[in-house]
């Protein structure tokens, strides 16, 4: 189970996509302690996956001409260096919201489709400021709960492996520029086909 996993430490993503795909399977004849315990574990697996979402769309936007984030306010003073900068002073240049990001994204980057980016904030949003309300201090159905955080989950990771790829996109193209370049990134390269699937469902809007 999903909770094995991670107490083994075997946190290998394709292991836990594997065993929240399996217990999605059987969450109606899970009994109530299965099901707390699946539901608040991946409350924390989820938490870390938003995270890691927002980082490489964070990292994607500070790779954008510093001309175009000059007319932005909350992103004018992002580039590479303060983006994985690990000095105190550059953490406030990585303080956007969610929001800000999508928002800056669906404004200057038209390559995905808008509504599904707006979904996800709405889904992410409910996640971290409604779930309690809305999950837990009402008492509703377990099932339904571990169904939405497994949404959310996949979501988010569905969005970190779109922009993991322009990372990828990236230092492949500086590689082709300057043979030089010894970065490695190709353990990247899985993530471009689901970039190229949401860059088609732009398409097909």
């Amino acid at each position: 189970m999903l909770w094995a996993i991670l107490k083994t430490k075997n946190l290998k993503m394709e292991n836990l996509i594997k065993d929240i795909n399996n217990i999605e399977k059987k969450l109606e004849i899970l009994d109530d302690k299965s099901l707390e315990e699946v539901l608040y574990t991946l409350i924390g697996v989820t938490m870390i996956q938003i995270q890691m979402s927002e980082f490489s769309m964070l990292g994607t936007i500070s790779l954008i001409k510093e001309s175009l984030l000059k007319t932005d306010k909350s992103f004018k003073y992002l580039n590479p260096t303060r983006f994985l900068s690990s000095q105190p002073s550059d953490k406030k240049y990585r303080r956007q919201t969610l929001g800000q990001i999508i928002g800056f994204l669906k404004e200057n980057l038209k390559i995905f489709n808008p509504d599904a980016l707006e979904d996800y904030l709405t889904k992410r949003n409910n996640f971290i400021h409604n779930f309690w309300s809305d999950y837990l201090n009402n008492k509703s159905d377990k099932v339904a709960a571990v169904r939405f955080v497994i949404s959310v989950f996949k979501d988010s990771l569905k969005w970190d492996s779109v922009f993991k790829s322009f990372l990828y996109i990236y230092f492949q193209s500086i590689k082709e520029q300057n043979n030089d370049i010894v970065a490695n990134v190709d353990h990247l390269e899985p993530h471009f086909q689901t970039f190229l699937d949401a860059v088609l469902d732009n398409k097909e809007k």
